[in-house]
């Protein structure tokens, strides 16, 4: 949870957390001991959350192809429409999971009647192809801006009941839209044991998605996992996984999926079923019977 000291400087901002975690290994008749832990720490800079603009801009591109938008609109009024967009938990909470669809669209549809985007408020099948936008079709995240991130925490249970140990931590974030559609992140995590036998754990996750189309969606991910248990066991593990995804919607039918992973440990050890790279194919359909 970050917590922003606006009063001391706009991007500095102090944060906490806590994990907890559940474990039963197959075969034993008993769970290990919960695992739990806390942090705190302290941050700076700013991560925006641009997905509902990029919500917006589809949800008009769509209005305008069926002539329910008749003209182009201006950029303040995709702004106001994608601050409401945004406010879908309020609306969830003030109205309910089950009813809040209906006011959170048809203020909607207030807004572009007011803006002289539509010439009348929204009919139905203009609803409809709001709800599969936001429901149904493929919209990756939207991020802009970085973040860093530095803590201290301290394990208070762990699997063992031995490790209750301190630790350090490190994370950097960074967001970059590419044109419409596409999406850069980039997350890095350090953090280290602090004890006897100092342990290290590093894992930066690079994640690129681009939307082909409304309806088919690219997804690119890189996951580079360091692992040292100890600075005394002198031993480096450390894996690489890289996948691509593709995801195809056909409205109101079909979804399909296919993803195409790699995988590779490193460990220092020959021979033990793990030096070559590990491919897999993964595919999904799902069809929709009304």
């Amino acid at each position: 949870m970050d917590k922003y000291l606006n009063n001391v400087n706009e991007n500095l901002l102090g944060y906490g957390g806590s994990t907890l975690g559940y474990r039963k290994r197959a075969g034993v008749n008993d769970a290990d001991d919960p695992y739990a832990d806390i942090v705190a720490g302290v941050g700076y800079g700013r991560i925006y959350d641009a997905t509902p603009y990029a919500k917006a801009i589809r949800i008009l591109g769509d209005l305008q192809r069926y002539n329910i938008v008749k003209k182009d609109v201006s950029k303040q009024t995709v702004m106001k429409l994608a601050a409401i967009i945004a406010k879908q938990d309020e609306y969830r909470s003030k109205y309910s999971s089950r009813e809040y669809k209906k006011y959170w669209f048809d203020d909607m549809g207030k807004l572009l009647q007011a803006e002289g985007a539509t010439e009348s408020q929204l009919d139905a099948f203009g609803i409809v192809r709001i709800e599969e936008i936001l429901f149904e079709q493929t919209i990756y995240p939207r991020y802009h801006g970085w973040i860093v991130r530095a803590g201290v925490g301290q394990i208070l249970s762990n699997y063992d009941n031995n490790s209750k140990d301190p630790t350090l931590n490190l994370e950097f974030a960074y967001g970059l839209p590419v044109g419409i559609r596409g999406q850069f992140f980039e997350n890095a995590k350090y953090a280290a044991l602090l004890n006897n036998y100092t342990g290290h754990r590093f894992v930066n996750t690079m994640t690129y998605t681009y939307e082909l189309s409304d309806i088919i969606g690219w997804e690119n991910r890189w996951v580079f996992d360091y692992n040292k248990a100890s600075d005394n066991a002198g031993k480096v593990v450390h894996t690489n996984t890289i996948s691509s995804t593709f995801a195809y919607y056909l409205s109101n039918k079909l979804s399909f999926n296919a993803t195409l992973s790699l995988y590779k440990v490193t460990d220092g050890i020959d021979n033990n079923g793990n030096d070559n790279w590990e491919q897999k194919l993964f595919t999904g359909l799902t069809y929709r019977l009304k």
